[in-house]
């Protein structure tokens, strides 16, 4: 049974990201944690979690990630796993770096209904193993992967672009495909936290792919508006140390900690429902671009690379260093933009379904996206 949405408030928690514990089994170059084999304890108790998880659900939170450091090396994790599920939450995803997915572990996801994102680096064990730290760590995650498959738990492969990989992504989008993932490849790029924040880290190239989508699950859709808030609105991370913040990246952006008079406070007062207030309004450069409602703002690396809140999106494709960026690696386009043939669509009261076989994604079309659609 669902517990009841407090009365009064119109805070709206959409997504949760929640941290079970900071070690892990590898030091990647990258990680926004600097996380690691002694990164410290796991921090919250299970029956902290559990209470953590009811009052999420309470505030209207649907989508749920467990991650880490390593999310599969807290032992309770069945317990968490079944906890989401008997409260109902519609979506919930581990993040994993899948060395440590064993067959009991892939039967257990399986049996929780949970869906799994997995680090990969490249399809070159040796480009990977050099940003894990750990030789054998690719051969280790795509035996997990493996399993993962074998069990019929569904899983997408997340790649972080930077510049020790980013060499080495030319042929992701076919290996995604083959390892049975439904996701297509999207680069992520590094962001600027922990040991990330090493500036000799950062790509010197754009990736060979689109930036990454904040999908979920299949069928996720990205929010479109006329006026959107920013990247992080509606969404919380909680450390595993009871701290809240507005994205798992910005560890230096604590707005204050679960563990000192629950959740449902800090989604109402204090630093996080202003951050949420943030709007593409609010953004130099953004006011007045017809696409902001199809923006993938990532307001953690602008913070961190402008030098504030307000700072403009460093990876808008409309600023002139990244379009130009762009434009020298991308591929000739047509003048005339087409449907491609091997595109099914399937029109429902002046809308349309869109499936791609090659990527096996499924797309909807709004009465406005299916004109366009048409006219191509």
């Amino acid at each position: 049974m669902n517990p009841p949405r407090p009365r009064g408030h119109a805070a709206s928690l959409d997504f949760l990201w929640l941290e079970l514990t900071s070690r892990c089994n590898l030091s990647c170059a990258h990680c926004y944690g600097a996380f690691g084999p002694d990164s410290g304890p796991e921090g919250l108790s299970t029956h902290e979690v559990r209470d953590l998880l009811a009052e999420a659900r309470a505030w209207g939170c649907e989508r749920l990630q467990l991650t880490g450091g390593e999310a599969l090396l807290r032992p309770d994790l069945p317990e968490v796993a079944a906890a989401a599920r008997e409260l109902g939450f519609r979506a919930v995803e581990i993040f994993t770096n899948g060395t440590l997915v064993d067959e009991a572990a892939a039967r257990m996801l399986r049996d929780h209904g949970l869906y799994a994102a997995v680090s990969v680096y490249a399809p070159d064990p040796a480009v990977h193993d050099a940003v894990t730290g750990v030789p054998g760590s690719f051969e280790a995650t795509c035996a997990g992967l493996r399993r993962l498959r074998e069990a019929g738990v569904r899983f997408r492969v997340a790649v972080v672009v930077m510049r020790r990989n980013q060499h080495a992504l030319d042929g992701m989008e076919r290996w995604i495909r083959e390892q049975g993932a439904y996701n297509a490849f999207r680069a992520d790029p590094v962001r600027p936290g922990g040991r990330g924040a090493d500036a000799s880290l950062v790509p010197d190239r754009p990736p060979p792919c689109g930036a990454a989508a904040p999908a979920l699950y299949p069928g996720h859709a990205v929010p479109c508006s006329s006026a959107p808030g920013t990247c992080w609105s509606g969404k919380a991370a909680v450390t595993a140390q009871g701290e809240l913040l507005p994205c798992i990246f910005a560890r230096e952006l604590a707005c204050g900690n679960v563990r000192e008079g629950g959740l449902g406070p800090l989604l109402t007062q204090g630093p996080l429902p202003r951050l949420w207030q943030i709007t593409m309004d609010q953004i130099p450069g953004c006011r007045e671009c017809g696409l902001r409602g199809l923006c993938l703002d990532c307001r953690y690396l602008a913070y961190r690379t402008g030098g504030g809140l307000f700072a403009p999106n460093p990876r808008c494709p409309r600023r002139p260093a990244v379009a130009a960026a762009g434009a020298a690696s991308a591929p000739a386009v047509p003048s005339a933009p087409a449907r491609g043939p091997e595109i099914r669509a399937r029109e429902i009261d002046g809308e349309i379904l869109l499936y791609d076989p090659a990527s096996r994604r499924t797309h909807f079309l709004n009465r406005s996206a299916a004109w366009i659609w048409r006219h191509l």
